[in-house]
């Protein structure tokens, strides 16, 4: 499942692929479901992996063969090789990101774990924000309220928290306070935060 979050791209599979990324993801997450810091995982490095799917950057680990640790990027062969799109061998972030962040938030499920959510941090830079989709930010806060679970707070403050800014902060080639990346990337963080108080909260009847 991990390898298909970011499978080449086909011949038969070109109209499809982000979906076919983000089912490859949830299924990756539900099927090792809270177990993310299981020694037995370990030593697979799908923390590294899904974060180089996140962000494009190439993990690096100890490699047990003595290698010089860097990930090596899947290739296709002659027969199942797209020869209508052509990708290098970097990640395509805008294929995988959605799935590995579904999937790091579902493999790391109330773990607390403050280093793992650190890793979806949502942009708080003019700069990030115009490198991130908005609907990826929904999917940041979600998956970061899945990990840090037991700080989720039904609470104005938690909240706003969550949200990405609202001005350019004065940057030099800052964004205007309507600007509409400024907009939506709120509008998304707000609405991932709502959806994390729902799953959070769900027959709980909490009054607050």
């Amino acid at each position: 499942m991990l390898g298909e979050i970011a499978r080449p791209p086909t011949n038969e599979l070109l109209g499809c692929r982000e979906s076919y990324s983000v089912a490859a993801g949830i299924a990756l997450g539900l099927v090792s479901l809270g177990r993310g810091s299981d020694p037995g995982l370990a030593d697979l490095f799908i923390e590294d992996k899904l974060g180089s799917y996140m962000h494009g950057r190439a993990p690096v680990y100890s490699s047990p063969d003595g290698g010089d640790g860097m990930a090596k990027e899947p290739t296709a062969s002659l027969a199942t090789r797209c020869y209508r799109i052509r990708e290098g061998p970097r990640v395509n972030v805008d294929v995988t990101a959605a799935g590995a962040t579904l999937a790091l938030g579902l493999l790391f499920c109330k773990s607390n774990n403050a280093s793992v959510a650190a890793q979806l941090e949502v942009p708080h830079t003019v700069h990030a924000l115009r490198c991130v989709r908005p609907d990826l930010v929904l999917l940041r806060v979600l998956a970061r309220g899945l990990i840090l679970w037991d700080s989720v707070r039904p609470t104005d403050a938690w909240v706003n928290s969550q949200l990405t800014p609202s001005t350019g902060g004065g940057e030099r080639g800052g964004l205007e306070p309507d600007s509409t990346t400024l907009r939506l990337a709120r509008l998304n963080s707000l609405a991932g935060a709502c959806l994390v108080l729902g799953l959070r909260f769900a027959g709980s009847c909490n009054q607050a």
